[in-house]
């Protein structure tokens, strides 16, 4: 595992795995409507597109005729159901009456699910590489 990890790790490999985060949350900025009061902070909680990548990568393969590890399209797709069930949940401020705010909470609304949808796609990368 550690040299396919040691293969992966070129520039071009690299800016292609982590890039679409930080792209994924500029895109969510740009689209915002004119007006939008909701806080800016929340265009930065990208892991649910970033899981649906991975989805989509596996469909592409399997389009295509690769094999395509059904472990892989099973996993990351009841993870982004995970992900899709926290986001509306459980990533979000609460007010003193117990009720949700506009407003996504750091760790728990945004780092750790784009740090958990990153790691989970550069695992996936790890894997695609052929030794």
């Amino acid at each position: 595992m550690l040299q396919a990890v040691v293969r992966f790790i070129t520039l071009p490999r690299f800016l292609a795995a982590v890039l679409p985060v930080p792209l994924s949350a500029y895109a969510r900025r740009l689209g915002r409507r004119d007006g939008d009061s909701s806080p800016g902070r929340n265009d930065a909680a990208v892991s649910t597109g970033v899981l649906l990548m991975i989805v989509g990568a596996l469909l592409k393969d399997g389009a295509i005729g690769q094999y395509v590890p059904y472990n892989w399209l099973l996993g990351s797709l009841g993870l982004l159901f995970v992900s899709i069930d926290h986001d509306r949940r459980n990533s979000w401020v609460w007010n003193t009456e117990g009720k949700a705010t506009e407003t996504k909470a750091w760790w728990r609304g945004i780092i750790i699910p784009d740090l958990v949808a990153l790691l989970v796609f550069l695992v996936y990368l790890i894997s695609e590489t052929k030794p």
